[in-house]
């Protein structure tokens, strides 16, 4: 049997919790030190950061989870920060067109580099803790994030100035917390190893999943890129500030979530061939979560959003409702969202990704084809996202039962 680890289990997620609600507790002062059009800017970078870093380390850290020998770990660690390095610059050109019609261009694209090459290193040193079973040195990396980033969120909210300060802050929290981690794997990751077992680690990339992890992440960050181009600055300010809010619940505890149900459903299914069962037991756990997160989410939204972040995001209020069904199934499947890469179905993970991409092409469909304003627009579309997450349950819950590796 897999030892469950509880105490630590609880103490990485704690950290986890307090890092990125030290974040949270900043935002009262973005939204009072800068106007809807600013946030609106801001939050348009950060979609970019998290569609380029979900990739550019070409899902190492899978393979770290899957890899239990120490050598082969750490030639996972050095590859995979050389391709984080190479892949990063590729992908800030390839999405430097969505931030050239912004204002000091070369200055957002600067902080898109240097934060995706942060956030990924970052996946990759973390899911090399996780698997070493170092909680701690996690925790502790998340804690020096969060601080950072909520430290100088709150300073820049405090002395004023463009989108592009934000931007700094958030970069320089990812590069404390990937500098952290990576003080403890230095080591690891310069150990030099045969180039044989690197060929053969190399090998083991699970390109499906990189291709997977794409379109979810695509599926996550369409909504407001399209609405970005199409609604008045102010307007989307409203609608990207209300999505910020709504993922929050995952920005707090989703990650650490994910990465210690794929670090254990991983183990459980090295171990025994009893991952299924550990995934099933937390499917169960998010359902309950789901509705008391979805409850307060609502009351917030009616009743604190002036008395909170000012009077001027009161008519934030209809977006932030209208994001309700995606944030309620979002909470159930996002910290499932690799077992079943773990579990050994990465083509079937790949196929309903492309699903969940189509179902969200129909919902872009439906609201070019008839008139509604932005709160209905953003209401239509949450509730095809939504649809997405609902088949990623299903999917997970029945092809791990019936389904061919």
């Amino acid at each position: 049997m897999v030892k469950p680890m509880v105490p630590a289990r609880g103490r990485y997620v704690l950290a986890v919790v307090v890092a990125q609600s030290l974040v949270l507790l900043s935002l009262p002062l973005v939204s009072r030190g800068f106007t809807p059009a600013e946030v609106g800017v801001w939050q348009y970078w950060l979609t970019i950061v998290g569609l380029a870093s979900s990739v550019a380390n070409l899902r190492f850290d899978i393979v770290i989870h899957g890899t239990t020998e120490r050598d082969e770990q750490a030639a996972v660690l050095s590859q995979g920060l050389r391709v984080v390095l190479v892949v990063s610059p590729l992908l800030t050109a390839a999405f430097s067109p969505l931030l050239m019609g912004s204002g000091s261009a070369v200055v957002s694209l600067s902080f898109l580099l240097a934060a995706t090459v942060a956030t990924s290193s970052f996946a990759l040193l973390n899911a090399l803790a996780l698997s070493d079973g170092k909680l701690r040195k996690s925790g502790r990396a998340s804690l020096y994030q969060g601080t950072s980033t909520a430290v100088l969120q709150a300073a820049a909210a405090i002395a004023g100035g463009a989108a592009y300060v934000l931007m700094g802050a958030v970069t320089v929290g990812r590069i404390a917390g990937a500098a952290a981690l990576s003080m403890s794997y230095r080591q690891r990751a310069s150990r030099l190893v045969p180039t044989v077992r690197v060929r053969r680690v190399v090998s083991r990339v699970p390109w499906s999943t990189v291709w997977s992890t794409l379109l979810a992440q695509v599926n996550l960050a369409a909504p407001l890129i399209v609405l970005g181009k199409t609604l008045g600055e102010t307007e989307f300010g409203y609608v990207s500030f209300s999505w910020r809010i709504a993922v929050l619940p995952m920005s707090l505890i989703g990650f650490a979530l994910a990465q210690l149900i794929t670090a254990e459903v991983g183990r459980s299914q090295a171990a025994t061939g009893d991952g299924v069962r550990h995934a099933r037991k937390w499917l169960i756990y998010m359902i309950p979560a789901s509705l008391a997160i979805s409850t307060v989410y609502s009351v917030f939204s009616l009743l604190g959003v002036g008395f909170v972040l000012g009077e001027k995001w009161v008519e934030m209020t209809p977006f932030m409702l209208a994001w309700l069904p995606f944030l309620a199934l979002q909470v159930i499947a996002s910290p499932l969202s690799q077992v079943l890469p773990v579990l050994g179905f990465r083509h079937q993970h790949l196929a309903v990704e492309l699903l969940r991409l189509l179902l969200l092409a129909a919902g872009f469909a439906l609201v070019a084809s008839i008139p509604l304003s932005a709160a209905e627009t953003v209401l239509v579309l949450a509730s095809f996202m939504a649809s997405g997450y609902l088949l990623q349950v299903l999917a997970t819950s029945i092809i791990p039962i019936y389904g061919k590796r």
